[in-house]
């Protein structure tokens, strides 16, 4: 058991590595719309919660 434990985060660390080999490998625009989509999605995600927040701060309010 304490053997699996220790094997499983280093097969992980060996698994961002080939990940990040491969992303090294893309086109460059390609990188560029993989770069755009996350930015994209990092930023709706913080206008929705933002949206939340008001909503939930409008409800206080009243």
């Amino acid at each position: 058991m304490s053997s699996l434990v220790q094997t499983k985060p280093k097969n992980q660390s060996t698994f961002l590595i080939k990940f990040f080999q491969q992303l090294r490998l893309y086109p460059t625009h390609l990188k560029n719309y993989a770069i755009a989509f996350t930015s994209i999605a990092f930023w709706i995600v913080i206008w929705q919660g933002l949206a939340q927040f008001k909503i939930n701060l409008g409800i206080v309010n009243f």
